[in-house]
């Protein structure tokens, strides 16, 4: 994975954005940016507003409140423009009632005036049956299609909502490949997923959202080398656990899972040798361990 530096230019800005669909539907207060030639991943559960942020970001839905840009342009007021410079996957991907896939490929090209230069090639790498009657093509070839569509587009930024889906081994690896080398030519990506695998071969940083709030936004590269332990133990009392509140903790079931850098270490068991622990347990590092326990630890807040 490459160095990540955050002082690249900003390419896209989420500000204080909302999208309230009422009955705590939507997504709330999100903020981020992303930078140029960055990986930005947004991982949450199902229904978590993933697909509710690039929706806002593609101009077709109108925030409630807060704003979205990119290149500096406003992404809802001024999406015409702003559609210059992404490419999207969407996560529900509708094919017109045209004869084969070749014919659709086509319609695009014309309709976005796209470079159809490297078309042949992304239709070979996917294996897409371009002669296929696109209404009634599979989910994966579907998928394919929407793949094939977005990065056959050559702009600096590409919005993937859950790529991934529908696509068998083989091509998910093509598509990592893809994403790779693209944004080794510079490209721009921010990913919805949920796949760990490809948030950790992809990814600089990653969002964590649950019901519509921001949970972290962590480094998956600092994440994965630093030295941290991992442990998880049980308080008899309670009221021991404010003792801890200068580390990063989290309460679930009961359960104390604290995630310590080395230079805490020390501090961490002076005070713990100091209160009742039970149960105490040494855990290996694990970034769906970590991303569950940030996403238990704001249900548990609910």
């Amino acid at each position: 994975m490459k160095e990540f530096n955050n002082e690249r230019n900003v390419v896209l800005s989420v500000g204080n954005l909302t999208k309230d669909f009422k009955k705590g539907r939507g997504v709330f207060d999100i903020n981020f940016d992303l930078y140029e030639g960055e990986i930005f991943g947004i991982i949450g559960e199902s229904g978590a507003g993933k697909s509710t942020i690039l929706r806002i970001l593609m101009g077709f839905l109108k925030p409630t409140n807060g704003a979205s840009s990119i290149k500096g342009i406003d992404a809802y007021k001024d999406a015409m423009e702003t559609k210059e410079y992404v490419s999207y996957v969407p996560g529900e991907f509708s094919l017109f009632d045209l004869k084969t896939g070749t014919d659709f490929l086509n319609f695009m090209s014309k309709l976005e005036e796209l470079d159809d230069s490297n078309a042949n090639e992304l239709i070979q790498r996917f294996q897409l049956d371009v002669k296929a009657y696109p209404k009634r093509m599979s989910k994966g070839m579907k998928q394919k299609m929407s793949i094939v569509t977005a990065f056959m587009k050559d702009v600096p930024i590409y919005l993937l909502d859950e790529p991934s889906i529908g696509l068998d081994p083989l091509m998910r690896e093509e598509l990592i490949n893809l994403i790779l080398e693209y944004n080794k030519r510079g490209k721009t990506f921010l990913i919805t997923t949920n796949d760990y695998e490809e948030v950790r071969r992809l990814c600089d940083r990653v969002l964590i959202i649950s019901k519509g709030k921001v949970v972290d936004v962590i480094n998956i590269k600092e994440m994965l080398n630093s030295s941290v332990s991992n442990f998880e133990f049980i308080l008899p009392n309670k009221n021991d656990l404010s003792k801890l509140n200068k580390f990063n903790i989290s309460l679930i079931n009961d359960v104390v899972k604290a995630t310590i850098p080395s230079k805490q270490l020390g501090l961490f068991f002076k005070i713990l040798s100091d209160i009742e622990v039970i149960d105490f347990r040494i855990k290996s590092f694990s970034l769906e361990d970590y991303v569950t326990s940030k996403l238990e630890s704001s249900y548990e807040g609910k």
